[in-house]
């Protein structure tokens, strides 16, 4: 199975093919493994049910939902754009409404100040900004999209 195939919350069988397969849900997914809690005894019980492994996704296979036979019989999956149930955790990436050199303006949660600037980055969560009378060595802010307002 694909990482990109699987979401939070969705059943799957993992172990080595030919070897013991344990039912799991995935709990979360990160860039080279899958991280999945047992729901079912593994290795003659020595692995209580609740445990969390990290798995190679090569690792991983669907298990049927039971709901309809015949599309667990032939395998049928649901189509690949098919919107995944968000699931607490699962991280947002906002719009791109910022871009290199905007000039911005936010306030500074420990000074209470307002800080006007240039952005320099957007980040996946964050922007970076280049506050009004930078001194070379001083640092920027990170700041999230949501606190930036453009000037």
């Amino acid at each position: 199975m694909n990482k990109f195939d699987c979401y939070v919350g969705q059943e799957v069988y993992f172990g080595r093919f030919g070897q013991e397969q344990t039912r799991a849900r995935v709990t979360k997914i990160n860039r080279v493994k899958v991280k999945v809690e047992q729901l079912e005894p593994r290795r003659q019980g020595r692995r209580p049910v609740g445990t969390i492994w990290s798995v190679p996704p090569e690792l991983l296979s669907e298990t049927s939902t039971g709901n309809d036979p015949i599309k667990d019989f032939l395998g049928l999956l649901p189509p690949v754009n098919s919107p995944k149930p968000r699931q607490a955790g699962d991280k947002a990436v906002f719009p791109k409404s910022f871009y290199r050199g905007d000039k911005v303006t936010f306030i500074a949660s420990r000074t209470g100040k307002r800080v006007t600037g240039w952005v320099k980055r957007v980040n996946r969560k964050t922007v970076s900004v280049e506050p009004e009378g930078y001194v070379y060595g001083s640092t920027y802010y990170r700041v999230p999209p949501h606190m930036l307002s453009k000037v």
